[in-house]
């Protein structure tokens, strides 16, 4: 099939480049540790979606709409287990994890230089691929500066012009204002977290430089804050916890979970951080489980608080147990 060309002067978009992109630093100087494993594998992914946790009532947000009638059924155990178990894998489809991608490198290779037209014109002219069924990463984009270079397309410049040739539902030609270096924080700071990271998986590709930006920049403020729950029980509270394990910063993240009685979440926090970094200065060699491996890591890494709660969990136990045995 004969590719298809679509040809655009930007003399009439001038303004398409007149954005001007400020390239905030968005990480705090940490650089990640490197885990053992990925965080595609099994394993990981079992542990993040156990710690994400399901509440059906944040699943299910009341949306404002044309009210109508309520409807009832009458269901056998049967039939209502069935329902259930319909309306359990529906909501862990909802909870699945965003995507997790290095950044990509950026596009602008030089195809070819012609003297000849040099000064020709004083717009850039962008050929594009538009046929069908063609990938829009994969779409041949090229752009003829004014002075007769003839270079690929960058990522923005790909975006903007795929985004005009085929939209996607929700995606803006230009990045929203509020998810912008300058206004996100004020954004942040009124507790907009949910979202500011549902709008940029809706405007953004995740391995593009603004989807990595502004996922650092918010996980950033919930740790500072501690606003950890803000994300409980959505497709990107993984994403949080993943991000603080390999930076090894999940005191606030495990003391805001056993505060909230998320023991076996809490433990799970731990099992993953064995997992994905063996070679750390913690290796829990012990049998313990529950409260006690929460307790020997939170020792290990001096979370004070976090290792009061779990003593005085584990003295409420041992009463309660004293308790029982009494009785």
């Amino acid at each position: 099939v004969e590719p298809t060309f679509g040809i655009m002067s930007l003399r009439f978009c001038r303004g398409v480049y007149r954005l001007i992109i400020l390239r905030a630093s968005y990480s705090n100087g940490c650089v990640p540790l490197t885990p053992a494993v990925s965080v595609d594998d099994e394993r990981v992914q079992d542990y993040l979606g156990y710690m994400t946790g399901i509440q059906f009532d944040r699943l299910y947000v009341k949306q404002k709409e044309e009210l109508s009638l309520p409807k009832y059924r009458l269901l056998t155990e049967e039939q209502l287990k069935r329902v259930n178990e319909e309306a359990m894998k529906k909501a862990k489809n909802l909870l699945k994890m965003t995507p997790v991608l290095p950044e990509r490198e950026e596009k602008g290779q030089v195809k070819d230089r012609d003297p000849r037209i040099d000064r020709f014109d004083d717009s850039k002219w962008l050929f594009t691929d538009i046929s069908m069924g063609r990938e829009d990463k994969n779409r041949y984009i090229v752009v003829r500066e004014p002075n007769g270079v003839l270079r690929e397309a960058t990522w923005e410049e790909r975006g903007r012009v795929c985004q005009i040739y085929f939209p996607k539902e929700g995606r803006k030609i230009w990045l929203p204002t509020l998810l912008t270096p300058e206004q996100l924080p004020d954004v942040l700071e009124r507790g907009h977290h949910l979202h500011v990271l549902d709008l940029v998986c809706v405007q953004c590709e995740p391995d593009s430089s603004d989807y990595i930006r502004v996922h650092h920049t918010v996980y950033e403020h919930i740790d500072k804050e501690g606003h950890y729950q803000d994300l409980y029980s959505t497709k990107h509270y993984g994403g949080l916890v993943w991000y603080l394990l390999l930076r090894d910063r999940l005191e606030g993240l495990i003391t805001a979970m056993l505060e909230h009685q998320q023991f076996e979440e809490a433990e799970t926090l731990v099992k993953l951080y064995c997992l994905c970094l063996p070679n750390s200065s913690f290796i829990s060699s012990s049998p313990d489980t529950g409260l006690q491996l929460i307790q020997e890591f939170c020792s290990h890494k001096g979370y004070s608080r976090a290792e009061e709660i779990v003593k005085k969990s584990l003295k409420d136990t041992e009463q309660s147990l004293a308790i029982q045995n009494h009785d």
